[in-house]
């Protein structure tokens, strides 16, 4: 095994027993890791994603602790149906980590109308009304909460040839500070993370889209990553669902608005 991960997983876990927490996207990639750390510090997890077998296969690794949630999150009744599920089992909410959404490779002048509103649609739009209904949830339990956000390094420099996810993830950093300050006055601090390329599928999908316009002998996207990330390795889920975790415990009780590189020191701000 990798020292890395190792050192990872054996670092002393953070106590959320009796929390309740939504996850997201979690049938895989960073959603995935995130529920099952989660679970692991001892909260309660619902699995949400629309590949509801999928979810069940996150949730296999520890059953007791987790169980799959369908959900479209880009249709406002199947978010509401999800939703109501947790609070009728439960009578609270105190976590919401949004995982899901989507990656779109196209250059500006073939971004379609349809591909647009697809980004758009799963990365800002269903993010604000996941939030917004399990806010609602977390106001009537009066008992405060925690909002994280997936935002991504490409939120904070524009990626060429991915306009409309980077457009989608800019949004998603400043949805986050808007809604901190308007959720504070319930004690819902409201976060996000900002990672770099995450060894995920979706990063599968992304080297083989740039490497089809790649002229001969030009270094790879990874490449071209490493060398501008001081670290010297790409990111890993686990590292998303270190950062993630955190910001879910009291440990970051005085911290919101933020949204914090998970990036290797790609960027400073």
């Amino acid at each position: 095994m990798d020292e890395a991960l190792q050192e990872n997983r054996s670092k002393p876990i953070p106590d959320l027993s009796g929390k309740i927490a939504i996850i997201t996207g979690a049938a895989s990639g960073i959603g995935r890791q995130t529920a099952r750390d989660l679970a692991k510090a001892g909260a309660t997890i619902f699995a949400v994603d629309r590949a509801i077998e999928a979810c069940a296969q996150t949730c296999a690794a520890l059953p007791d602790r987790m169980s799959p949630l369908a959900c479209d999150v880009t249709s406002l009744s199947s978010i509401q149906v999800a939703l109501d599920t947790v609070w009728k089992d439960h009578g609270r909410l105190d976590i919401l980590i949004n995982c899901a959404g989507v990656y779109s490779m196209q250059p500006i002048m073939a971004i379609t109308e349809a591909e647009y509103d697809r980004v758009l649609s799963i990365n800002l739009k269903g993010l604000f009304f996941v939030s917004q209904t399990a806010a609602r949830y977390m106001i009537k339990a009066g008992r405060g909460g925690a909002i994280v956000n997936v935002a991504s390094a490409a939120g904070r420099r524009p990626s060429i040839g991915s306009l409309a996810y980077s457009a989608s993830k800019a949004g998603v950093i400043s949805m986050t500070q808007g809604m901190a300050q308007e959720l504070a006055i319930h004690s819902i601090r409201v976060n996000a993370i900002a990672p770099g390329a995450v060894e995920t599928p979706m990063w599968d999908a992304v080297k083989v889209a740039y490497g089809q316009d790649r002229a001969a002998g030009a270094p790879t996207v990874e490449a071209s990553l490493l060398a501008e990330t001081p670290l010297g390795r790409l990111c890993r889920p686990e590292d998303c669902a270190d950062a993630i975790l955190y910001l879910c415990t009291d440990q970051s009780a005085f911290i919101t608005a933020q949204t914090l590189n998970v990036d290797g020191g790609m960027y400073f701000n």
